[in-house]
């Protein structure tokens, strides 16, 4: 079975997010201290580089800076609405350095970043290799949801959908991954969709 990531972020993200778009560097400080970590943890998935995950957080938090004040919090918790400025900087850098190096990479390299741990290593491989094999929405879905531990909601704040589209897309990516895991000898891998 996937499971899902703890250390789930709060919406005391929102009343830092209100102090920034006034100018307090000490509430960015301290938003980049409490969500920091996690926007890294989203840029080395999706970049795949260590190094390219520092730039790109730096460039995150100064797109969160100066943007806070166009941040709406009828539209997106500040948490999730940081996810997505990372996400877009992240596939900026892609597109920029035109980079192989997309998710793909990050699923089949970080052997942490992988599905449940009760599975051999030749299992979660298996089981990245399927999420590479979804399209984009699907695969996006099943990484915030299932690995990055966003709730549906959030995640469809995230790539900006809709509550429906994320649950339609989790439903076609779970029904596909567990076509894909099937095999003959019915392993246990057929279980982890």
């Amino acid at each position: 079975m996937l499971t899902q990531t703890s250390n789930h972020p709060t919406e005391a993200a929102n009343p830092l997010m209100t102090r920034i778009a006034n100018g307090d560097e000490q509430a960015m400080s301290l938003f980049a201290t409490r969500y920091g970590g996690r926007l890294y943890a989203l840029g080395c998935r999706m970049l795949g580089d260590p190094s390219i995950a520092e730039d790109a957080l730096q460039e995150a938090l100064i797109k969160v800076w100066r943007f806070a004040p166009s941040w709406d919090s009828k539209k997106a918790a500040a948490f999730t609405w940081s996810y997505r400025v990372m996400m877009n900087t992240c596939n900026d850098i892609l597109r920029k350095k035109q980079r192989g190096q997309k998710l793909e990479t990050a699923l089949l390299t970080d052997p942490t970043y992988a599905p449940d741990d009760g599975l051999s290593k030749a299992s979660k491989m298996a089981v990245a290799d399927a999420v590479l094999k979804l399209p984009e929405k699907q695969k996006l879905s099943i990484v915030l949801t299932c690995w990055e531990g966003l709730s549906v909601a959030e995640t469809a704040d995230v790539l900006g959908v809709t509550l429906k589209s994320v649950e339609s897309h989790l439903t076609r990516a779970r029904k596909a991954l567990r076509e894909m895991l099937e095999t003959e000898d019915d392993e246990p891998i057929r279980k982890t969709a």
